[in-house]
């Protein structure tokens, strides 16, 4: 192995549940086949991906959360489309998708409107990053644990699904979720 191990959140987490899996998906490389059903795990994937664009859009624009009250419905109905579009086509039939679109939409503005309201009402946190990658060659460094003093380690990699940040008393905070 040598003096550095490299491992993933995920990957400890399915270690710790059931060390068969791990050696699965991990040592043998097996992979589940790839079925097109919009479940709850996707439907997460696809409200994170939103909300991603969307703080970056936010970013972009320099708009706060406190604006988002007149600009937030267009831009998530914006992004929401887009990203329903890339979804592949199997998906959904033509009607389906359109009315799920709509679905999705009035469940992200709710989301978005409860995060802004909190925010204008006072929550000195507000988010600046969704799905944040940590790890080499990413955006963020890894999370490097020195086992002894020869010199080896463990780089622990993975994704943060939220970074919030508030500023008081001339500090920065941040709250990673």
């Amino acid at each position: 192995i040598g003096d550095r191990l490299f491992l993933n959140v995920s990957s400890m987490d399915v270690y710790r549940r059931c060390p068969f899996s791990y050696f699965a998906k991990y040592g043998l490389k097996l992979k589940e086949r790839k079925e097109l059903v919009f479940d709850a795990p996707n439907l997460g994937s696809f409200f994170h991906e939103v909300l991603r664009a969307l703080t970056e859009t936010m970013a972009e624009a320099r708009l706060s959360w406190s604006e988002l009250a007149e600009k937030g419905p267009d831009l998530v109905t914006r992004i929401v489309s887009k990203e329903m579009d890339a979804l592949e086509e199997n998906y959904f039939p033509p009607e389906q998708k359109e009315f799920m679109a709509r679905i999705l939409t009035e469940n992200l503005l709710l989301m978005v409107k409860l995060m802004a309201e909190r925010v204008t009402a006072g929550d000195a946190f507000y988010p600046v990053r969704w799905e944040a990658s940590f790890g080499p060659g990413k955006e963020l460094n890894a999370l490097t644990v020195q086992l002894d003093r020869e010199g080896k380690e463990i780089i622990i990699t993975g994704q943060i699904d939220r970074v919030d940040l508030a500023d008081g008393n001339g500090k920065t905070y941040f709250r990673v979720i």
